[in-house]
């Protein structure tokens, strides 16, 4: 599903990533599927983020955060802070808090690969 996202970006394959986003996001408004919206999202997000835009990413995140927290996400919440700190220039504050988040709900092998990649712009 939505994961294929972060695969086609990792082969500098934007174009088929946002694609494959429309595509999704088309399906999963129809269906009402608002835990797939969320990580649409969040991939919308680090798609900006490839392209360069990280204020987009940034807010992307941030929307991607708080659909997170309505429907109780577990995992989206801290992989969105994640996102956003790698796209901040100050991401200490969302790093802290997503490694938190991590800890408390048992979700140590997300801590471990996003906090070698939330590295300040």
């Amino acid at each position: 599903a939505c994961d294929a996202a972060p695969a086609y970006l990792s082969l500098g394959r934007v174009s088929d990533a946002r694609a494959l986003l429309t595509r999704q996001s088309a399906m999963a408004r129809r269906l009402n599927l608002k835990q797939f919206l969320a990580w649409i999202t969040l991939r919308r997000a680090e798609l900006s983020s490839a392209e360069g835009d990280r204020t987009q990413a940034c807010d992307l995140a941030a929307q991607a955060l708080a659909e997170a927290k309505e429907i109780g996400d577990l995992v989206l919440e801290p992989t969105a802070l994640f996102v956003r700190a790698r796209n901040s220039v100050d991401n200490d504050q969302d790093c802290k808090a997503a490694l938190h988040l991590c800890k408390e709900r048992g979700l140590k092998a997300l801590a471990t690969s996003e906090t070698a990649t939330a590295t300040p712009r």
